[in-house]
């Protein structure tokens, strides 16, 4: 079993209470069938309060209740888990032990990754300069279960995504220049593999192209998007005020010749969506970016906001917010 990760992997360690934007709130909490048993046997107030909090999920699974709060009920006034402090990490249901890492399974390959939804990670990953590298382990054991990917379908794709960031990190060039290249090769690529019958195909423009419709059919991407903080809500209202159809052009050409626009952040964010994303078109079968193409345009957002707030105030609206 090869198991295949970013060389940052291994730097992420939980902050647990010093986060300021918890992954114990806001969010289900799933427990697997292994912890759900366990937990019926767990001795003392935090076993019994753990079960009174547990319920059965629409889909026949289990899961811990959260507070009014959106907090879940083992989370203590601290942010610290009172389960953890009990009964130690291996008593963690699944999605709590694994969280923020996660992984997509094929073949006999695992390749795993941190998620950008958590803030620590978030800390690692724009904290990093050179281009990230991906390192590969080989584990004992095989994997019994192909799913539903020939070794073809499997090397096909490996390339694909290889080929693709390696694009993208190509730092001789511009990074406008390497999203064109990137795109124009992602479009090769679909059309081979969907041989012109794909379910949905997007004509992207160039990276430089400072069209206010094309932005706003970008913009509804996010719109479609499950929001978990009320600042998110806000954040939107807010650069819809800011970004106008009269002024889209001069305030992004600002953006991109001031000293917070930064090429690195870009590159990074649409490699870390490759790897992420790319290898599910096993089950989708539609090779986009659309998530990391709109990175750009949440960055120029975030700086606009930033330096001028919507009244022209210079007001920095996320400031602590968590959002950024």
């Amino acid at each position: 079993m090869i198991v295949r990760v970013p060389d940052y992997f291994s730097e992420f360690s939980c902050i647990a209470g010093d986060c300021k934007d918890s992954c114990c709130l806001g969010w289900e909490i799933d427990i697997d069938e292994d912890s759900y048993e366990y937990y019926q046997t767990l001795p003392g107030e935090v076993g019994e309060r753990l079960r009174k909090g547990m319920y059965e999920t629409e889909d026949g699974g289990h899961g811990i209740r959260t507070n009014n709060c959106g907090r879940c009920i083992m989370l203590n006034d601290k942010n610290l888990c009172d389960l953890y402090i009990a009964a130690g990490e291996a008593s963690l249901s699944e999605v709590c032990t694994d969280f923020p890492r996660f992984g997509i399974e094929y073949r006999n390959v695992e390749q795993k990754c941190l998620s950008l939804a958590c803030e620590e990670v978030c800390r690692i990953f724009f904290s990093k300069t050179k281009p990230v590298k991906f390192v590969e382990q080989e584990l004992f054991g095989d994997s019994d279960d192909d799913q539903g990917v020939t070794e073809e379908e499997a090397a096909f794709f490996e390339e694909v995504q290889r080929e693709l960031i390696a694009i993208l990190q190509d730092r001789t060039k511009p990074i406008g220049v390497r999203v064109d290249e990137y795109l124009d090769r992602a479009n090769e690529y679909q059309k081979k593999l969907s041989q012109n019958d794909v379910e949905k195909h997007i004509d992207w423009l160039s990276f430089n192209d400072f069209s206010f419709e094309h932005f706003d059919i970008r913009f509804g991407i996010i719109n479609e998007m499950e929001l978990l903080r009320q600042v998110w809500q806000d954040f939107k209202d807010d650069m819809q005020t800011v970004l106008t159809e009269a002024d889209y052009e001069k305030r992004m050409k600002e953006y991109m010749t001031s000293g917070d626009y930064r090429e690195n952040d870009i590159e990074q964010l649409l490699v870390y969506f490759t790897f992420r994303y790319g290898l599910c078109i096993f089950k989708r079968h539609v090779y986009h970016d659309s998530q990391g193409y709109e990175c750009h345009s949440l960055l120029q957002k975030r700086w606009q906001l930033h330096h001028r707030g919507p009244d022209g105030s210079g007001k920095d609206l996320l400031k602590g917010s968590g959002a950024f």
